[in-house]
C-alpha cells in the first residue's frame, strides 16, 4: 500500500522529529510504499525559530540567539531522513498524491490552541481512507467541544487510536466514539541505525530539558560531584553544564540518551528514551507536560515521582528506582496491541480497495 503520514514532522525538536522517523519507518517495515506529507503550515518557520528563541536564555544572549538559528538551519536540513511527498497546501492538493491511505499522528496535533493545530489536521477535506495513530490533545480541556466538520471526519475514519486518556476521552466527549489508546511510535522502533556512535562522552548525567531549572543546579551538580560525573546538556544551552550540545542532530541526541548514567528532563519523549534505553531519571513536572508525562508513567507502570528538591538527588533516585524488567513486559504487551491495531486497520482498508 502507498501511505501518507500527514503530522508536525517539521517541528524543530528532537520528539517530533523521532516519531514521525520512527512511524515512517514502521510502515516501511511492514512492506509498504511510505511518504511524510509535506504539508507545512503558513508561518511555521518563523514560528519555529520563535519558540526556540523563547527557550532558555537565547533571547537575552545575542550569541545564544545565532546558534538558536544554527539549530533551526540544521533541523531544516535534517528532512532528508524523510521520503516527502510532493508540497501541499490543502486537503484537495493531498487526495491527488495518489495514496492508498492516510494516517493522521502523532504529536499534539488535536491540541486546539496551538498554532499549527488546523482542520486538516482532524482529516477535514481528505477523502482518501485516513486512519490516526497516536495524535495527542496536549493540555485541551476534555470538555473542549470540535467542530460539526471534524466530529464528522473521524466519525468517518477506518480507525481511531490515541495517545493518552486526555485525549481518548476528548475523543469519546465530541464523538462518542471509543478510541483505542497506543504507544508514542518511538516507543515501538529502535532506532538502531540512528544512534550516533561518535558520542566520546563518558559517565555523565544527561539534561534535556526545555527550563532552565537553576533551582536545583546545586543539588545537580552536588551529585554530578559525589558521582564524579559530567554534566551534559542537549538542544539547548545551560550555563553551568559542563558540556552543551545545542545544536546536535538527531543522532547525537538519541546517543547521548544510549550512553547517559542518569536522565535529567521536563519533556515527555525525554521520558520516553530514558525508558528505552533503561535509565535512572530526574524528571521535573513542566506543567504544559503534565498530563502525557503522568500518562506515559502509568501506562508502563513506571514508578517515578516528579522531582520538586525536597531531598538530596541520591535519595530521591533511591525512592524512585525503576524495575525495568516488570516495565519491558508492559512494554513488549503494549507493543504488541499497537502494532496489532496498524496492522488490523491496514488490513481492513486494503480489502476495501479490492
Amino acid at each position: 500500500m502507498k501511505i501518507g503520514i500527514l503530522t508536525w514532522f517539521f517541528g524543530n525538536n528532537y520528539g517530533a522529529r523521532a516519531h514521525s522517523y520512527a512511524l515512517q519507518q514502521i510502515f516501511r517495515n511492514m512492506g509498504h510504499e511510505c511518504y511524510m506529507i509535506n504539508y507545512v503550515p503558513a508561518d511555521a518557520w518563523k514560528s519555529n525559530i520563535i519558540m526556540n528563541l523563547n527557550c532558555g536564555q537565547s533571547k537575552k544572549h545575542p550569541i545564544l540567539a545565532v546558534r538558536c538559528l544554527i539549530r533551526c538551519i540544521k533541523f531544516n536540513k535534517q528532512r532528508k531522513i524523510y521520503n516527502l511527498s510532493d508540497k501541499v497546501k490543502c486537503a484537495e492538493d493531498i487526495n491527488k498524491l495518489g495514496l492508498d491511505a492516510v494516517e493522521i499522528g502523532s504529536d499534539e496535533i488535536f491540541k486546539l490552541d496551538h498554532p499549527f493545530c488546523s482542520d486538516i489536521y482532524f482529516g477535514v477535506g481528505i477523502n482518501t481512507s485516513k486512519f490516526m495513530y497516536a495524535p495527542s490533545s496536549g493540555q485541551t480541556p476534555e470538555d473542549a467541544v470540535l467542530s460539526i466538520q471534524r466530529i464528522n471526519s473521524i466519525k468517518k475514519m477506518e480507525g481511531i487510536a490515541v495517545r493518552d486518556k486526555h485525549t481518548q476521552q476528548l475523543i469519546y466527549n465530541n464523538c462518542n466514539k471509543n478510541a483505542l489508546i497506543v504507544l508514542d511510535p518511538t516507543l515501538l522502533y529502535d532506532f538502531s541505525e540512528l544512534i550516533s556512535q561518535n558520542i566520546h562522552e563518558k559517565d555523565y548525567i544527561l539534561i534535556y530539558s526545555f527550563s532552565q531549572w537553576n533551582e536545583y543546579k546545586n543539588k545537580i551538580q552536588a551529585y554530578a560531584r559525589q558521582k564524579q560525573l559530567k554534566i551534559v546538556c542537549v538542544g539547548r544551552y545551560c550555563k553551568w553544564a559542563d558540556k552543551s550540545y545545542d545544536t546536535a542532530d538527531l543522532s547525537t541526541w538519541i546517543g547521548l540518551f544510549s550512553k547517559a548514567s542518569l536522565v535529567v528532563t521536563d519533556s515527555f519523549h525525554g521520558v520516553v528514551f530514558a525508558i528505552k534505553f533503561h535509565k535512572q531519571m530526574l524528571i521535573f513536572g513542566r506543567g504544559d507536560k503534565l498530563n502525557k508525562i503522568n500518562d506515559l508513567l502509568n501506562t508502563l507502570q513506571v514508578c517515578v515521582q516528579f522531582y520538586a528538591g525536597e531531598k538530596e538527588v541520591e535519595l530521591h533516585l533511591i525512592d524512585n528506582s525503576i524495575d525495568y524488567k516488570k516495565v519491558d513486559v508492559i512494554l513488549d504487551r503494549k507493543k504488541e496491541k499497537s502494532e496489532k491495531y496498524i496492522q488490523l486497520t491496514l488490513d481492513k482498508i486494503s480489502k476495501r480497495g479490492v
